[in-house]
């Protein structure tokens, strides 16, 4: 192609030529412009869309994240709980075990007392035997005692004081 020079610019009859030139130009550009914003708005919108969707997917790790933090807290108490189960278990056979051995000492002591109460019951006439003679010699004793001071008055009285 040839350059035109300013005086076929002024020239109208190359103007229409001219013109389909610049036309013709102009669409190329406008075709070339319009290419070029579309394929960076695809670009731009395929961005944004994995924008989108890494934060959808950021967004779900943190959901899974939490319940998966809420189902160790659940776990955590349910093993919690569970321990507890097995040491109220463990208690409350020790607790059986200890009220047998009660019951069995109380049975024991039960026996032994009936035993004893036989034997209490003879070794407290006994006692009751023994301290009637006790009382009784005990009276002899005062009688014979309140004898001697009478007699000893007596001499005391009969016998003038030297």
């Amino acid at each position: 192609m040839k350059s035109l020079s300013w005086l076929e610019w002024l020239n109208p009859a190359s103007w229409s030529a001219l013109a389909t030139k610049i036309v013709v130009g102009a669409l190329l550009v406008l075709g070339l412009a319009f290419a070029v914003v579309w394929k960076v708005k695809s670009w731009v919108d395929a961005r944004v869309m994995e924008k989108e969707q890494l934060t959808t997917a950021i967004a779900e790790i943190a959901t899974l994240k939490a319940e998966n933090s809420q189902l160790s807290q659940v776990n955590k108490a349910l093993n919690e709980k569970q321990r507890r189960i097995q040491k109220d278990n463990s208690d409350a056979a020790n607790a059986a075990v200890s009220a047998r051995s009660l019951h069995d000492a109380a049975k024991l002591a039960q026996h032994r007392a009936e035993v004893s109460l036989a034997s209490c019951l003879q070794y407290s006439s006994t006692i009751t035997e023994l301290f009637q003679k006790l009382d009784d010699f005990a009276g002899r004793v005062a009688r014979e005692a309140d004898g001697h001071v009478t007699d000893k008055i007596a001499c005391f009285e009969a016998f003038p004081q030297l």
